[in-house]
């Protein structure tokens, strides 16, 4: 009878962790907008490298992140901090995500829900001439929120947001950029492209 009794739990819990599973599976499909035309991820700003860098360390804010420059390169990714240290790289900045920056524009659920999004964003200021400064920005780890892991883990034994990589969509780049213009002055930066849901 006790083994019988075991049997059965053994069973209960093995139908619990499949359907788990199988939810788990079902909540991981996403799709994705192509889009009809990329966004720049870089921008000639008609400003000096030293005015620029001035104004992003003061005033640039974008959601949920927060703004680093060079001097916190241990605060920061590797692979950011890496970037960090290559030469002509002083002045540069990166932005990183403290939560999800944003609904992702391009990537939404089988039933129509815009997908949280997070990415780390690294900007790279160059000198063209005296007024005359690119900014390229970088994506890093851009990944869509599609749920929660399974199972709870150390130490607080919460279950941990479950996160996908994609691909980048260009248009948070962008936007950026725009923040950047705008902090600036900058006249007649073109439109922003979003590819609308069909």
């Amino acid at each position: 009878m006790k083994n019988a009794v075991i049997l059965g739990k053994k069973n209960v819990l093995f139908i619990f962790v499949c359907m788990s599973v199988s939810f788990a599976s079902c909540q991981n499909k996403i799709i994705k907008i192509e889009q009809d035309k990329k966004n720049p991820i870089e921008y000639v700003f008609s400003c000096s490298k030293d005015s620029l860098h001035n104004v992003i360390s003061k005033q640039l804010k974008y959601n949920n992140m927060m703004l680093w420059d060079s001097q916190h390169g241990i605060m920061v990714l590797e692979e950011v901090s890496n970037m960090f240290s290559q030469k002509g790289n002083s002045s540069d900045f990166c932005l990183m995500p403290i939560y999800f920056i944003c609904k992702s524009k391009i990537y939404f659920t089988n039933d129509g829900d815009l997908l949280d999004y997070e990415a780390w964003f690294y900007l790279h200021l160059e000198s063209i001439e005296k007024n005359l400064t690119k900014v390229k920005i970088t994506t890093i780890e851009p990944k869509v929120i599609v749920g929660r892991e399974l199972l709870p883990t150390p130490p607080h034994f919460g279950r941990k947001y479950k996160k996908i990589d994609v691909e980048s969509s260009t248009i948070e780049e962008y936007e950026i950029l725009l923040k950047i213009g705008d902090l600036v002055g900058e006249k007649d930066m073109p439109s922003i492209n979003i590819t609308e849901k069909k």
